[in-house]
C-alpha cells in the first residue's frame, strides 16, 4: 500500500469552524431538527461566477470555469474553502502514482516515468470534476473523515449543532455548486481550492488497484488528475487496455460516476511522436518542435516591438507574460534547452524594464 498525504500550513480546527460559522451568516438557517436532506439548504447558491476560457491548441473549444465572486458572500465562502482545503490536505490519502496538484511535482515528473518506452497508452475521464456529484462526495468523505479525531473537533467547535452525518453533508454542500452541464445537479467545481485534493484522493482505491495490476503486467502506471498513462518497454496487449478500462468503468465504491472518454483514448507507439500532457517523451522530455519554432519567432517579434514602443500596453504585456510562461515551461521540461534562451530572456526583461522606467519618469515629470 502506497499512501501520501499532502501537508500544507496547519490550520487549527477552531479556525476552520470559525470560517464555516461566518459563511453560515449569509444563509437562510434551517430550524432544528435538521434532517440530512435539509442540510444542503444551509448554504446559498449565489456565490459563484461562471465563465469560459479557450483550451490551448484546441480551436473553438472552451473550458468552463466556476469561480467564487468577489462579493462579501464570495469572500466568506473563499475563506471557508481555504480552511477546509487545508484540513482535507492533512487528512485525505493520495496514492504515490498520482502527480497532479502536488507540491514539488510537475507535469514533467509525470512524463519522465514514460520516457523512452516502446508503447504508451493514454486514457482520459469524461467531465471528471463535474462527475463528482454531491452524493459521490458525501459517500467518499463519510468513509474517510469520521476516522479522524480532528473531524469531530471541528464539528464540536461549530456554533451550529450538527450530527456527524449532517456535518459531512454541510461540508459537501459548501464544496459543490450547480453543474454548468444541467444546472440542477450539485457537483465539484473546477477552480476552487479544495477541488484538487478531492480529485487526487477520491480515486485512491482505484489507483491502488490499477497500480498493482499494471505492475503485475510489467507496465508503468501514473495518473495526472483525469489523465491515466500506461507505458512499457514492450507491446501493451489489447486485453490489458480493456481490463484497465473495465476497472475504471466498474469503480463504484462511492456510486457510479467515472466514465472513460473513448474519443481521447489513444495508443502511442515508439515510431510515432509520443506526447503526454504537452510533453514529448520519445527519447527524453521535450516540448514539440512546432512549439519551439513558435517560441523563437514570438521572442524575436516581441523584442522588436518592446524596443520600438514607449508604452507597455496591456496587449504587449500579455505577450511578454505568455513568453515568460513558455520559457518557464521549457525550463521545467528540458532545462538544458531552456538555458540556451537565457540571453533572450534577459534581453526581454531589460527591454520591458526600460519601458516601465520611462513611464515612471514621464509620470514623475507631470
Amino acid at each position: 500500500m502506497s499512501i501520501e498525504t499532502m501537508q500544507p500550513l496547519y490550520v487549527a480546527e477552531e479556525s476552520i469552524a470559525e470560517s464555516i460559522d461566518n459563511l453560515l451568516r449569509y444563509t437562510k438557517p434551517v430550524p432544528p431538527p435538521r434532517p440530512l436532506d435539509k442540510v444542503i439548504e444551509l448554504v446559498d447558491t449565489d456565490f459563484y461566477d461562471h465563465f469560459s476560457i479557450p483550451k490551448r491548441g484546441k480551436k473553438g473549444k472552451c473550458r468552463h470555469i466556476i469561480a467564487l465572486k468577489g462579493s462579501v458572500q464570495g469572500t466568506s465562502m473563499k475563506k471557508a474553502h481555504k480552511a477546509i482545503s487545508s484540513f482535507l490536505y492533512r487528512t485525505l490519502p493520495v496514492h504515490s502514482s498520482v502527480f497532479s496538484y502536488k507540491k514539488g511535482l510537475s507535469i514533467s515528473d509525470c512524463a519522465e516515468h514514460h520516457t523512452g518506452k516502446r508503447t504508451i497508452v493514454g486514457i482520459d475521464f469524461k467531465d471528471y470534476f463535474y462527475s463528482i456529484r454531491f452524493d459521490v462526495l458525501y459517500a467518499f468523505l463519510h468513509e474517510v473523515l469520521p476516522n479522524h479525531k480532528a473531524t469531530d473537533a471541528v464539528r464540536k467547535s461549530l456554533k451550529t449543532d450538527l450530527t456527524m452525518d449532517e456535518f459531512i453533508a454541510l461540508i459537501c454542500r459548501i464544496l459543490t455548486t450547480f453543474s454548468p452541464i444541467d444546472n440542477t445537479t450539485l457537483v465539484l467545481p473546477i477552480g476552487t481550492t479544495p477541488s484538487p485534493i478531492i480529485a487526487n484522493s477520491i480515486l485512491y482505491h482505484l489507483d491502488e488497484e490499477l497500480d498493482d495490476y499494471t505492475k503485475s503486467q510489467g507496465i508503468t502506471y501514473t495518473r495526472y488528475c483525469d489523465n491515466i498513462f500506461l507505458s512499457s518497454h514492450n507491446r501493451i496487449e489489447n486485453y490489458v487496455i480493456e481490463d484497465v478500462v473495465s476497472k475504471i468503468n466498474g469503480f463504484t465504491r462511492y456510486g457510479k460516476f467515472l466514465e472513460v472518454n473513448y474519443d481521447k483514448t489513444r495508443v502511442l507507439p515508439y515510431y510515432r511522436r509520443q506526447r503526454i500532457l504537452g510533453v514529448v517523451v520519445n527519447k527524453h522530455t521535450n516540448i514539440p518542435v512546432e512549439r519551439q519554432k513558435w517560441m523563437r519567432s514570438a521572442i524575436a517579434h516581441l523584442m522588436k516591438d518592446l524596443r520600438s514602443s514607449n508604452t507597455l500596453t496591456p496587449k504587449l504585456d500579455h505577450r511578454y507574460r505568455k513568453i515568460m510562461g513558455e520559457l518557464s515551461f521549457l525550463s521545467m521540461v528540458n532545462k538544458e534547452k531552456a538555458d540556451k534562451y537565457n540571453l533572450q530572456k534577459l534581453a526581454l526583461q531589460v527591454a520591458r524594464l526600460a519601458i516601465s522606467n520611462e513611464r515612471k519618469k514621464v509620470e514623475g515629470q507631470r
